[in-house]
């Protein structure tokens, strides 16, 4: 009967492997102390690597100085993490990997490779046993459908792939089975039609893309089904005539985009529909403003608060609008006396100027830098 032969060693050895999960844990294992027993009979070694608290690390064969054959490996806690085999060093065959269970969303996987890379469907779980995602490999590329499910078993994602690349239609639902999106992808970039719908299965914003770059009409709307904006995208530019809803469907603004900027002039409007002021842009900065109040009546019926600000009957021309600049705008106030006919215009007082300020939150109150709000780029998936 052969005596095996114990060997301790202590390595800490740094090593750069493939950035693979399951070849990394070998360069880990090699930073822990080692026991090694060595069947003189076969040659073969069965190794053991500890973490520092002495609970096991992982355990295997080793044939000719590599790993061979089944390997288990363990969470510092005692738990199992991976269970698979070599062949010769190379990882072979199917894999299971447990997630310790200390995270909110913990999944067992049952895995494939061949030669070391990813190969045929890989399978994700849920704690509870129910399948978390499904994807296909194809030397070490995903190729073929993925599919993303909620803890319900209900469908939450499908994606198509080709050579590692998105490719074709995806798919996107809510919990409660609505449709949540749908994108489109050629050679992994996206392009076609992109549509996102609330969980009330009502549309959220409908995207064109081209080539991987926005193009054509963006249109975006309310939860209520109301319109909230819309405008045209050339080359990934924001460009012509964009618009914007209040949630009562009345328009809130409207004007012209350059390059996501906003540009010559913009008009804006009141929720009821009346107009609010004109604003005039060069290139994104304003240059002027002219605001239009409309009449009110006090309780006597008498009219009030009927004037109009301007900057000199001209848009402003500096940069953009400081407290000086508000120092030179005009009040011309109207009244039911004569004076109202012979349209008097009166510099106001110091005191009573309005500041840039002033001017710009009554430009738009919701926004008292008048811009509209662009939609980001919507990030093709990794």
């Amino acid at each position: 009967m052969n005596t095996p032969l114990i060997v301790f060693t202590s390595l800490f050895i740094a090593l750069t492997l493939a950035p693979s999960a399951f070849s990394q844990s070998i360069a880990e294992d090699l930073e822990f102390r080692s026991e090694t027993v060595i069947d003189e009979a076969t040659g073969d070694t069965v190794q053991t690597f500890f973490y520092p608290n002495g609970e096991k690390r992982s355990e295997g064969r080793l044939s000719r100085g590599v790993r061979h054959g089944q390997w288990e490996i363990w969470y510092s806690n005692g738990r199992l993490w991976k269970l698979g085999k070599y062949h010769l060093g190379q990882i072979d065959g199917k894999w299971s990997v447990w997630n310790d269970g200390l995270d909110l969303e913990t999944y067992k996987l049952d895995a494939q490779l061949e030669n070391g890379a990813r190969h045929g469907v890989w399978t994700f779980y849920y704690p509870s046993g129910n399948v978390y995602k499904t994807e296909t490999w194809k030397d070490g590329k995903r190729d073929g459908e993925v599919n993303i499910y909620y803890h319900s078993e209900q469908l939450k994602q499908l994606e198509r792939w080709i050579e590692g690349q998105p490719h074709g239609a995806w798919s996107y639902w809510h919990e409660n089975g609505q449709i949540m999106r749908q994108e489109s992808y050629q050679a992994g970039k996206p392009d076609g039609k992109w549509q996102y719908y609330y969980d009330n299965g009502k549309l959220e914003r409908i995207e064109n893309w081209k080539d991987g770059m926005k193009y054509g009409r963006w249109t975006f709307w309310y939860e209520s089904g109301v319109k909230e904006l819309e405008g045209s995208f050339v080359n990934d530019q924001a460009v012509g005539v964009w618009t914007k809803w209040y949630h009562n469907g009345e328009k809130q603004c409207e004007g012209n985009l350059q390059a996501y900027q906003q540009e010559d002039e913009w008009v804006y409007y009141y929720p009821n529909s009346r107009r609010k002021a004109t604003v005039m842009f060069d290139r994104g900065e304003i240059i002027g403003v002219r605001l239009a109040k409309h009449e009110s009546r006090s309780k006597d019926r008498s009219p009030r608060n009927l004037f109009n600000y301007e900057v000199n009957s001209q848009p402003l021309r500096s940069r953009s609008i400081t407290s000086q600049d508000a120092e030179t705008v005009e009040r011309t106030t109207a009244t039911q006396s004569q004076e109202s006919a012979s349209s008097t215009t009166t510099t106001a007082s110091q005191s009573s100027k309005p500041t840039a300020r002033e001017v710009m939150d009554e430009v738009d109150p919701e926004d008292a830098s008048s811009t509209v709000s662009m939609p980001g780029r919507t990030a093709p998936p990794d």
